[in-house]
């Protein structure tokens, strides 16, 4: 009997990853809806998805917290995670560069400087999450475009960073500037715990309006996954592979900003998450981008939902998810630094 070659083995393990990682998201599922200032058993929540039930009965109010009030949070927390997850292991690999998060273009302020402009200007939450996804593709445009001016038709990342940098601070500066000129006594809270994310008030509504460019999205960075692979070799040789580096390059960004702006329009500014899941994810898949991306969308949706969870069982109030993420992902991000080596990078 031959022994496996290295090729089968790593593919088995990304298989194995994915399959782990879909198991751990099911029961995280499953379990959420237990959570919460409500309890309910797995009993209570059987019966008020299943049997009959009159108004004010506990059934009734388990069917209530359930469907109307934790479903929404739920797919949101999951959505949020799998999409920042999914963008960061994507501009990871594009600029092949562990240090790498999805908001290196400036998408997360512009988005949050859109959101800003829309809750002055006293639009709706509708309105808040459109001007949030304008703004964030809007930034990673104006980025890309200056970008690639200074490159004058090279192929050199560099200058995508730097001017990702600037633009940031741009936006960062209206940030400011809003909230400088907003009422204290309201539209200030409003601003501060928006930018300070959370998922507390999602809708089913507002989740249908983010999957279409979170889906678009996820489509893109699927199909390019093992496109990516071949980004570690230098671009003469990936071009002499048949790739259009340039406009695969662009395309991949595309893909990611739509996830990372669809996100920040849903639920905020949640930091960490797509810089620390990736790694996670590429410990248990290795450098293989096409599972990878999979994987780090399960990971991330999975490790949101699990803060969320926290957030909202820690104290008797609820604290913000960015808060948690910052104060977990950082630590957990030292710690694979010291311990994982190169984390599954060439």
């Amino acid at each position: 009997m031959m022994p496996e070659n290295a090729p089968a083995r790593k593919s088995r393990r990304g298989s194995y990853a994915i399959l782990m990682m879909a198991v751990v998201l099911c029961v995280l599922f499953v379990l959420s809806f237990a959570v919460g200032r409500y309890r309910m058993s797995l009993a209570e929540m059987w019966s008020g998805l299943t049997h009959r039930y009159e108004v004010g009965d506990s059934a009734y109010n388990s069917m209530i917290v359930m469907i109307k009030v934790r479903l929404p949070r739920i797919l949101g927390a999951m959505l949020v995670g799998g999409c920042l997850s999914m963008s960061g292991a994507a501009f990871q690999g594009v600029f092949g560069n562990p240090l790498v998060s999805p908001d290196l273009l400036g998408t997360s302020s512009g988005a949050g400087l859109g959101a800003c402009i829309a809750i002055l200007s006293g639009l709706r939450a509708f309105g808040v999450q459109l001007s949030a996804l304008a703004g964030g593709v809007a930034a990673t445009v104006i980025t890309v475009s200056i970008a690639r001016t200074l490159m004058h038709k090279r192929s050199g990342l560099i200058a995508y960073v730097l001017v990702g940098i600037i633009v940031s601070a741009l936006f960062e500066a209206g940030i400011s500037i809003s909230k400088y000129i907003s009422d204290p006594y309201s539209d200030l809270e409003a601003l501060t715990y928006w930018l300070m994310g959370s998922i507390k008030n999602v809708t089913m509504a507002q989740l249908g309006i983010t999957v279409i460019p979170a889906g678009l999205g996820f489509l893109i960075l699927a199909w390019g996954g093992y496109r990516v692979n071949l980004l570690s070799f230098s671009d003469e040789e990936a071009m002499s592979m048949g790739l259009n580096v340039r406009t695969f390059r662009l395309t991949m960004l595309f893909g990611a900003t739509l996830m990372s702006a669809a996100s920040v329009a849903l639920a905020g500014v949640v930091g960490w998450v797509g810089l620390v899941v990736p790694h996670i994810a590429r410990i248990l898949t290795g450098p293989d981008n096409k599972k990878l991306f999979v994987t780090a969308f399960l990971t991330g949706a999975a490790f949101l939902l699990l803060i969320d969870n926290i957030s909202r069982t820690l104290l008797y109030f609820e604290i913000p998810v960015s808060i948690l993420t910052g104060a977990i992902g950082a630590p957990v991000f030292i710690i694979l630094l010291l311990k994982g080596g190169n984390g599954g990078w060439r």
